[in-house]
């Protein structure tokens, strides 16, 4: 039985842009952003009642493309684009959260320092939807888009090895591709408490440094997340040594 045909509201032209279906332009190439097949652009440059919205629509329907790929695919290509341009004019995206750890509501300016963000970008065991990054090249965090299944445990205890702040955002409909940046500013969760949980206690010794455990994260971990040691899924900070 053949699928029915969605209406796909964005499509990728060929530099790889995200393009709303009534910006594009016949004649140019299209493709869907989820099975990477080609789009036909269904623009009739007709308005007003009876007229059809623009869209895109597959050349060939396969069973190899799905809505739910197609919105996870095309939210997180939505969101780095949105990200890439607030971080190359300098400007910051404050998110709200609730603390999981001490259950405070915090605010913070997740862009602080970061100089690049990446769509699906190779961690050898992982590959994140999204990826923020300093110049130093370290990943202080990683944004997982969420449609129906939540980040694996496997993945979870990955980036909690290796510092890596975890932020979720649950898209529902093809209604979030237009409000990224509110999804962003109220994510669905992240794994970041900042509040202040690091005593200033000099450390006597002429050994190998020395670290002291805490449950918490310092506000300035994503700047300086190698000044941060992880293990266990507890968090120590690393002390000079005293003479």
């Amino acid at each position: 039985m053949m699928k029915q045909e969605l209406l796909y509201e964005y499509g990728l032209n060929e530099q790889g842009q995200i393009i709303k279906a009534k910006d594009a332009h016949k004649g140019k190439k299209y493709i869907c952003p989820g099975c990477k097949t080609d789009f036909i652009l269904r623009k009739s440059g007709k308005t007003g009642p009876g007229s059809r919205i623009p869209h895109f629509a597959h050349n060939n329907l396969t069973d190899s493309c799905s809505f739910e790929s197609y919105l996870h695919k095309t939210f997180i290509l939505k969101t780095v684009e949105f990200l890439q341009e607030l971080i190359n004019k300098n400007l910051p995206l404050v998110v709200n959260w609730k603390c999981s750890l001490c259950q405070d509501k915090h605010t913070m300016n997740i862009l602080h320092n970061i100089s690049g963000v990446k769509a699906e970008y190779s961690m050898k065991e992982r590959k994140p939807d999204i990826t923020l990054y300093l110049s130093s090249g370290i990943v202080p965090a990683v944004i997982e888009v969420i449609y129906k299944h939540p980040p694996e445990k496997e993945a979870l205890q990955f980036y909690r090895q290796h510092n890596i702040r975890v932020i979720q955002i649950k898209i529902a409909s093809d209604n979030d591709l237009d409000n990224i940046e509110q999804k962003l500013i109220n994510p669905t969760s992240f794994d970041l408490c900042i509040t202040p949980r690091f005593r200033k206690i000099p450390l006597i010794s002429v050994g190998r440094p020395r670290f002291r455990p805490s449950n918490g994260i310092p506000n300035d971990f994503l700047d300086n997340p190698g000044k941060y040691y992880s293990k266990n899924g507890k968090f120590y900070i690393k002390r000079r040594r005293w003479l």
